[in-house]
């Protein structure tokens, strides 16, 4: 440690600490003030950020497709029924609902058993799902059978049961004890008459005709085999405004559009009354939500841009350029109008938020004109206001449909050209077949041997089709029963087909309610024995569909089905759905982000995260952050260079005042000698004596 020497007597330490003060305290407290200052700008971004996120999040929920699901759903009897409306455009109104049967899951029980842990037999069970027909005849689905091995070691009741309940065949089983013994029960995992099941056994004794060993868990006819039914599968029959419906599930959607029917209790003749109507408190009060966000904001960026002579009451980003950009930018944002132009709704002011000439915050306004604008626009144009805030497609065509866009779609008006529809894979009969003579009383029988036909639909291979046995007096009827009976058999996965009778031709035509290249339909077996009449349809496959072709804006589009994409230019990213039967021009649709969509990209840009250590891909007030902390750092090297300059200085003053402290500490000496040396003198008298 640098110190005085010390020999004159004079403070030399004090001299120089003082000094150096005067040299370093009023850059420190530069330094320190920059500090303070960059410290509070932080704080206030964070601040920002927080209240700009509040706002951004209040804008999202605006822009939600569900958050305008305004449809309130009220069931008169919720005992027997309850229901929910899940979908935006659900309509108002009243239905009446009869539920005439719930859906049903089979269940099956055993012979009783002495003992749950008891051998009862070995070999296996192979557990088939699909349908049971009147005659007790079965139709496998599409799923494989499952096969179980019953051995040794899982040859007791608990075995079995263990062994269904692991191999996920579709079916549940338990042992209940009816006070007579114990009983394996087995219960289809789903309701529905198209999920019920079949027990084949293969038993180790030999015999699986009989109902001893493992046989006495086959159930393969209803009527004969030693398994009872307890309960049947069976379908929900309800009727809805008159029109019968038929589930698989207690859960009926789609019966009334964007109404879930949830079925508890039957009663045939029992009107149930669903009564649908609009609730839109819960959009006035997002709306509600948006404006306090968006004031608090502003206020927040007014204090912290605020000017004064005072010091201390100038706000963090006083006269700072950018973040009064970022206001105005969010402002203008706010008050912009929509593009879509024959719109009731082109900006807030047509739902009666207006701006305070005064503050520059939005308020809605208190005027007889526009205090009840709000209400009537929710009331009268709801899908203007949805419209308003999420991102829409307005087409001039009813044969185009706007189905979504991605992050490259620009907003604008494109045209629709289509150069080929898409088109429905079809299986066509033969119009040289003989087929009866409708219009004069011709009939087609279906009997033993042409009720059963197996096809292949979009490459899903159906179960068995089983026709119902009768006269057909005309070819719709005909059609509509091999329709029924192919639909009733196919799995959740399975696409849906329509059957037509081409009157004029005078032949079946089987469609593919699907469209595009992967729509087809083929036969893989149909019966036609003996006398009985042939549908003039043969083993084989159709004509395969195509997916739709065509341009948006003149650019390259993609065809997948009727869907078609745009894949170039402003419309980029842009899928319609295209109804379109024929070539053509199909108009234009209008594409508008909605004021939710802009404003969420533009409050992004101000709010990203980025991943680079520069902040380059960061939104503004991340930047400005990183910018903030870097020139803290720079603080702290301003410092650490002001302490080695301070103590250079200060050594070199301990070096020039040590020096002049013995130089004069020197005179002193020498002072002191002469003055010793005189009063010595012989006859030297000093003046001072």
């Amino acid at each position: 440690m640098l110190a005085s020497t010390g020999l004159s007597g004079f403070d030399v330490n004090g001299t120089v600490k003082q000094l150096v003060a005067l040299e370093r305290d009023p850059t420190l407290a530069k330094i320190n003030r920059k500090e303070a200052i960059y410290q509070s700008q932080i704080s206030a971004l964070g601040n920002m950020k927080s209240s700009l996120s509040e706002l951004e999040d209040a804008m999202e929920r605006l822009s939600r497709p569900s958050s305008w699901n305004v449809i309130s759903a009220k069931s008169s009897n919720t005992n027997a029924l309850t229901v929910s409306a899940g979908s935006f455009g659900t309509a108002t109104g009243n239905h009446q609902v009869e539920i005439q049967s719930l859906a049903s899951n089979q269940t099956l029980a055993s012979a009783t058993s002495p003992s749950r842990d008891t051998s009862v037999g070995a070999g296996t069970l192979t557990i088939s799902m699909g349908s049971w027909n009147a005659d007790g005849t079965f139709n496998s689905s599409a799923s494989d059978p499952v096969t179980i091995t019953i051995d040794q070691n899982n040859d007791s009741l608990e075995g079995i049961r263990d062994a269904i309940n692991k191999s996920e065949a579709g079916v549940k089983a338990s042992i209940v004890n009816d006070g007579s013994g114990y009983r394996l029960v087995m219960n289809g995992d789903k309701t529905g008459s198209q999920n019920a099941f079949k027990i084949d056994v293969a038993d180790g004794d030999g015999n699986s005709a009989d109902a001893l060993g493992l046989s006495q868990f086959a159930y393969t006819d209803p009527a004969t085999t030693v398994m009872q039914t307890t309960k049947a599968a069976g379908s929900a029959q309800l009727v809805v405004d008159g029109i019968a419906v038929t589930s698989q599930s207690n859960t009926v959607a789609g019966a009334i559009p964007g109404v879930t029917l949830d079925l508890k209790n039957a009663d045939v003749g029992t009107k149930i009354r669903v009564d649908l109507t609009a609730d839109t408190s819960s959009i006035k009060k997002e709306l509600e939500n948006l404006v306090t966000k968006y004031n608090d904001f502003m206020n927040m960026t007014n204090n912290l841009t605020k000017a004064s002579k005072d010091e201390d009451q100038r706000g963090a980003f006083t006269g700072d350029a950018s973040i009064r950009s970022l206001q105005n930018q969010v402002r203008a944002k706010m008050t912009d109008q929509s593009t879509i132009e024959d719109s009731s709704i082109r900006s807030l002011a047509d739902l009666g938020v207006k701006t305070n000439r005064k503050t520059g915050l939005l308020e809605f306004s208190a005027s007889d004109y526009d205090s009840g604008r709000l209400d009537k626009a929710l009331k009268n144009n709801l899908d203007d206001v949805k419209n308003f805030f999420i991102p829409s497609g307005a087409n001039t065509n009813s044969g185009v449909d706007f189905l979504s866009f991605n992050s490259k779609t620009k907003p604008g008006t494109y045209d629709v050209e289509i150069t080929q529809p898409a088109t429905r894979g079809k299986m066509v009969g033969d119009s040289t077949a003989t087929m009866p003579d409708f219009a004069n009383g011709g009939k087609f029988t279906i009997d033993d041997g042409n009720d059963e036909m197996v096809l292949r639909i979009d490459g899903h291979q159906t179960p068995t089709v089983k026709l119902t046995q009768g006269d057909y007096a005309s070819g719709a009827e005909l059609a509509a029963e091999i329709e029924k009976q192919i639909n009733a058999g196919l799995s959740e996965k399975s696409p849906s087909v329509s059957v037509s009778w081409n009157n004029t031709d005078g032949r079946l035509e089987i469609s593919s309610n699907s469209y595009g290249s992967g729509s087809t339909v083929a036969i893989n077996s149909i019966e036609q024995t003996g006398s009985s009449q042939s549908f003039g349809l043969a083993v084989g496959g159709g004509t395969s569909g195509q997916s739709v072709k065509g341009t948006i804006n003149g650019e390259a589009a993609t065809g997948v089905g009727r869907t078609l994409t745009s894949t170039a230019g402003d419309s980029e990213g842009l899928r319609l759905t295209i109804n379109a039967g024929s070539a053509g021009s199909y108009g234009s649709i209008t594409y508008s982000q909605g004021l939710g969509k802009q404003a969420d990209t533009l409050l992004d840009s101000f709010l990203k995260v980025g991943v680079k250590d520069d902040g380059s891909d960061s939104g503004m007030l991340n930047s400005r952050k990183i910018g903030l902390n870097k020139s803290i750092d720079g603080l702290d090297t301003d410092r650490e260079d002001l302490g080695r300059r301070i103590a250079q200085y200060q050594a070199r003053l301990f070096k020039q005042f040590n020096a002049m402290d013995a130089m004069v500490s020197q005179l002193n000496n020498i002072s002191n000698f002469l003055t010793q040396t005189l009063d010595n003198l012989p006859g030297y008298v000093r003046k001072d004596r």
